[in-house]
């Protein structure tokens, strides 16, 4: 599952670079409530 998660972040970051500053402050942003939710379940799981 993580491998997964860090292709998608992967994913993601490549696409920052080639977006607008604009977007890339929300994504940035949803990258850390991505993160923060991942955290949380694997804190809740375990």
């Amino acid at each position: 599952i993580q491998m997964l998660v860090l292709k998608a972040l992967i994913t993601k970051l490549k696409l920052l670079k080639e977006m607008p500053s604009a977007l890339k402050t929300l994504i940035g942003l949803e990258i850390e409530f991505f993160i923060a939710v991942i955290k949380v379940n694997y804190n809740t799981k375990f």
